[in-house]
């Protein structure tokens, strides 16, 4: 389950940034003056090549054309995609510092000893700007699941409920986290600890 959720994490993040060629279609159709040439088994099977691939180009173009998922709809849909497994995966324990150093570092951003000491998990996720980072934190009342997405700029706090969780968007110093949990309450103390302790490189976290 690990495995597969991580596989199509990465099979999506790679089609996301798949460019759509215009001149795709024509560099893969046989030229005008051979076209009439080829055996007619060859030509069916050219033909039917060629139409399978309009349609994937059609499908590609059709689906960058459609209207970008609003962030609630995107934490919606991360969230039930695989927040219960990632939360199951984090365990009681701390992140290894270089994993969490790695993957924050991706994105310019450090974390203080007091942040570090609670992340049980990091992972690198895909978001509506580019790649973030899904992270579990330990409090008080028990685990809660943050998204940081680095690239995103929220002018005020949002909250979304869903599942029977809920879901505080903060801004933070740079870019902007989802923290997702049963207690409404944490997002004020998680909220802080991000604010305080996840800042951009060098400026002392």
């Amino acid at each position: 389950m690990v495995k597969a959720m991580d596989q199509f994490e990465q099979r999506l993040e790679a089609a996301l940034k798949l460019p759509v060629d215009d001149t795709l279609v024509d560099s893969l159709l046989p030229p005008a003056d051979t076209a009439g040439q080829a055996p007619p088994a060859r030509r069916g099977w050219a033909i039917a090549a060629s139409v399978l691939v309009m349609l994937s180009v059609g499908v590609i173009a059709w689906q960058a054309s459609r209207p970008a998922p609003s962030l609630e709809e995107y934490i919606l849909a991360h969230y039930r995609h695989d927040g219960a497994t990632v939360l199951a995966r984090a365990g009681d324990a701390g992140v290894d510092p270089r994993a969490l150093a790695d993957v924050l570092g991706r994105f310019n951003l450090e974390a203080s000893a007091e942040l570090a000491s609670r992340v049980t998990l990091v992972k690198f996720c895909p978001t509506p700007k580019g790649r973030g980072a899904h992270m579990v934190v330990q409090t008080d009342t028990g685990p809660v699941t943050v998204i940081v997405i680095p690239e995103m700029v929220v002018e005020a706090p949002r909250q979304l409920a869903f599942d029977e969780v809920t879901a505080d968007i903060v801004a933070l110093r740079s870019g902007t986290a989802a923290i997702i949990g049963p207690d409404a309450g944490m997002d004020v103390v998680v909220g802080a600890w991000l604010r305080d302790g996840l800042v951009p490189s060098g400026t002392g976290a």
